[in-house]
């Protein structure tokens, strides 16, 4: 998921909650949303951590790549560092850099392979230790972006780039008032924190804390000349206060510089869903599954919209999909809405032994789902559910 706490909106589901059923006359609406929260914000705090590395021919110069980035000239940048890499194989701080390349390039994989090696050069250097936390956060491995990042030193973990980071992590794993210290920290620190202002934006819209979620957003949004990344944070705050038309508004221009990026298609498909323009979703999430960046879940959220579109076969196959496409790449599931958008189909089939198996997966994973517990209850006794519930996605 990049940082879309590209994590979903509540409003999604108020078309559902008046359309379809799971299990009998127990709505779909129970599940969570997947937050929009999102992690497209990397690259801008990334750019500032570019380390100046000394020239192995003239120790007085430098390799500044800098301004190539800051022009979308990643290959070019990528080659500087090649060729220097020529007669310093090893050194950290060009793999790192390299790194944040390939990560810019949207190649994950190759970053990931890339600092580990700068790892092992350089085990303490606590740079390296947090782009390596970034890269688990990205790659939606939230128990290994912890992991990482508690190996930085105690006092790089209270600077501001080290908080948002944390703050990331703990919205990733649903904490939602960590992530919230976590990003006021990151503002006390650097108070011209734009991401982090919209970041804490979606924290509070996510707690319900609905008119301090506008408040901030509002102030946010006066700022001049803001990121691609930022407005698409921002886009997603406003989908999760329920403004899909606005969210859509704020999206759509940025597809002209990111023909490919799955993770505004998604947005953009999510905020059409949310319309019920389902013509238009479909087409934005084609293009989105089209992207070398499309993760599992962009599957899963593809198969929300044939779900809403009444094609529920198709919304299993590509449920399906999903869940093996996640156990094979053997990365945790942290969301519950996947097993429950499963157990709505199994139980709208009649399946109802996978049905209650899913929604046992789910309540693991997040045990303060109370209508998920009240309907796995009534499954479990054989008592029949209630005809006019209609559990909240935030419960």
């Amino acid at each position: 998921m990049c940082f879309y706490f590209l994590m979903h909106t509540a409003q999604l589901h108020t078309h559902l909650v008046r359309s379809e059923e799971l299990i009998p006359n127990m709505r779909y609406a129970l599940r969570l949303p997947r937050i929009g929260f999102t992690t497209a914000w990397l690259p801008v705090v990334i750019l500032a951590s570019l380390i100046s590395c000394t020239r192995p021919d003239q120790d007085t110069k430098t390799i500044n790549v800098t301004s190539f980035i800051e022009k979308g000239n990643l290959n070019e940048a990528a080659t500087i560092i090649l060729k220097a890499q020529i007669e310093k194989p090893d050194d950290a701080k060009l793999l790192y850099n390299l790194a944040v390349i390939r990560k810019l390039q949207g190649k994950l994989a190759d970053a990931k392979a890339i600092i580990q090696k700068a790892l092992q050069l350089s085990p303490h250097d606590d740079l390296i230790k947090l782009f390596s936390a970034e890269l688990a956060l990205e790659a939606g491995d939230a128990a290994d972006a912890w992991d990482r990042f508690h190996t930085v030193s105690e006092s790089a973990r209270h600077q501001a780039r080290s908080q948002y980071i944390l703050g990331s992590i703990y919205a990733a794993m649903r904490d939602w008032s960590q992530a919230e210290g976590c990003f006021r920290a990151t503002i006390a620190l650097e108070k011209n924190h734009t991401p982090a202002k919209a970041a804490l934006a979606f924290v509070l819209a996510m707690q319900e804390k609905y008119e301090d979620s506008k408040k901030l957003l509002a102030e946010t949004e006066t700022v001049s000349e803001q990121s691609p990344q930022t407005i698409r944070q921002i886009a997603e705050c406003y989908l999760a206060l329920g403004d899909a038309k606005k969210a859509l508004a704020l999206a759509s221009p940025l597809t002209s510089d990111a023909t490919m990026d799955a993770g505004l298609w998604s947005l953009i498909g999510r905020c059409e869903m949310i319309l019920l323009r389902f013509s238009e979703a479909e087409s934005a999430f084609t293009r989105a599954l089209a992207s070398i960046h499309a993760t599992p879940w962009t599957r899963v959220e593809y198969a929300e919209l044939l779900f809403a579109a009444k094609r529920e076969d198709e919304a299993l196959a590509q449920a399906m999909e999903a869940e093996s496409l996640l156990e094979s790449a053997k990365t945790p599931i942290q969301d519950p809405k996947l097993y429950n958008l499963l157990a709505t189909l199994y139980a709208r089939r009649g399946q109802m032994l996978l049905a209650h198996k899913n929604l046992q997966k789910s309540l693991q994973l997040d045990p303060t789902q109370t209508r998920v517990r009240e309907i796995l209850t009534r499954l479990t006794s054989g008592e029949p559910a209630k005809t006019n519930e209609t559990p909240s996605p935030h419960q």
